[in-house]
């Protein structure tokens, strides 16, 4: 109903009110555009797929199961 809105302040010659109509139509149009380009572009870039689902759990390794970091020798900056 918005749109009668407008054109009823055009009519009654309410110009401030009018502007602030046209600004809030404009918006929201422009929205909704920008969220359906954004949806467009998200799925041509990743085809439709959706990312793949990580465990809930990952499991924690003890200091025993850990492995040793090994460390590279020093090399010498001449």
């Amino acid at each position: 109903m918005a749109i009668e809105d407008l054109i009823d302040k055009i009519f009654d010659d309410n110009p401030v009110e009018a502007q602030k109509e046209f600004e809030s139509e404009l918006q929201l149009k422009l929205s909704a555009a920008l969220d359906t380009k954004k949806q467009e572009m998200s799925s041509s870039l990743f085809g439709g797929v959706k990312p793949e689902e990580t465990p809930k759990e990952v499991p924690e390794l003890s200091p025993e199961e850990t492995p040793p970091l090994e460390a590279e020798p020093e090399q010498e900056v001449q």
